[in-house]
């Protein structure tokens, strides 16, 4: 398919926040990371604009028979997440044995594994579920308004925490699925699109307070199993979750759709966008086994941590993680197993 090159620099974008907002979280202990002013931003629609994206790409899926999509998203989502896992346990265990505290046994070993799996990361276990769910209805119905209701209703029901996040997402992708079969009518009315989501936006971010994300305040089914009553508990914050990632996601989706350019700015943007899922794999396993450890700060201006320190760590980290992946992407079987089969003489 033709790289729609808007979209990749809206991913790379994207992925610029997620790299800004994890250098806020995790390279400074002495501040609420929650209420800071740019992280609250960032967290208040990035992962939502994620799921938009991918909703609007999906439709290819639906050309595929249910075995090949089985097979195709279970290599590009979850077969990177079952070998960094694999890796991530195998050389914790390496380094306990190294430093003589070597007491593991295999349910331990397993457990691990699928903390590190479900947890670390997520977005992509998520993404799977939410392409699976969004199949199975489209293939069951073939009609996009039930599978819409249908989809939205069964995540709501569902009893297990592990869908608090699908509850949370998976509106975002079917946000960007009827984008995209509504493309000529929204592409008609960019410029109202624009204005309408960026007034909202906006609006929202004034009432936004930071410990509103997923992460926090969790999204609980609309009905309690224990009592067999209904269950409305954060649905005001769920709802406004809902609000501010949707507004602030399709007010990016039509600025980028709008003022994208051929020039260099944009074109880097592009480029950095083609790696989006290598970098978010990878600075997952930095930040936590390298970045912490040596540059972690205790005390800094809040000004210069937010505006200087973590956007330089940010493009370094970019710089790592980009030049990471094309060595490693070299090898067809390490882009197999590391990256789902997405980069071997792709870019």
């Amino acid at each position: 398919m033709k790289r729609i090159e808007f979209i990749d620099s809206l991913k790379g974008f994207a992925i610029l926040l997620v790299l800004w907002g994890h250098s806020i979280q995790y390279l400074c202990s002495s501040i609420d990371f929650f209420q800071n002013f740019i992280f609250k931003i960032i967290y208040s629609f990035h992962m939502p604009l994620f799921f938009l994206i991918s909703g609007f790409f999906f439709h290819s899926s639906l050309k595929l028979h249910f075995k090949d999509f089985c097979l195709k998203k279970t290599i590009q989502l979850l077969l990177p997440c079952f070998t960094w896992s694999v890796l991530i346990v195998g050389l914790g265990i390496i380094n306990s044995c190294y430093s003589g505290e070597c007491d593991y046994h295999w349910l331990q070993i397993i457990k691990t594994f699928f903390t590190h799996f479900r947890s670390e990361f997520w977005f992509l276990f998520k993404l799977f579920i939410s392409f699976f769910i969004t199949y199975v209805f489209y293939t069951l119905f073939n009609r996009w308004w039930f599978v819409f209701i249908l989809g939205i209703l069964f995540v709501m029901l569902m009893p297990y925490s592990e869908f608090d996040y699908q509850r949370f997402l998976l509106p975002f992708l079917f946000a960007g699925i009827v984008i995209r079969n509504q493309y000529q009518f929204v592409r008609n009315y960019l410029k109202y699109f624009l204005i309408i989501s960026g007034t909202i936006f906006g609006i929202c971010l004034l009432l936004w307070n930071g410990h509103n994300v997923i992460y926090m305040t969790d999204f609980p089914a609309m009905i309690d199993y224990n009592t067999f009553t209904f269950n409305f508990s954060n649905i005001d914050i769920s709802l406004f979750r809902l609000l501010i990632g949707l507004s602030g996601s399709v007010f990016f989706f039509t600025l980028f759709h709008i003022y994208y350019k051929r020039n260099r700015f944009f074109l880097q943007l592009a480029e950095i966008g083609k790696y989006t899922m290598g970098i978010y794999i990878l600075q997952v396993i930095i930040f936590k086994y390298w970045f912490v450890k040596m540059f972690s700060l205790t005390v800094i201006n809040i000004g210069v941590y937010n505006l200087l320190y973590t956007t330089v760590m940010s493009l370094f980290l970019l710089v790592v993680c980009i030049a990471i992946i094309k060595l490693l992407a070299r090898n067809k079987y390490l882009d197999f197993l590391l990256f789902g089969d997405t980069y071997y003489n792709k870019s």
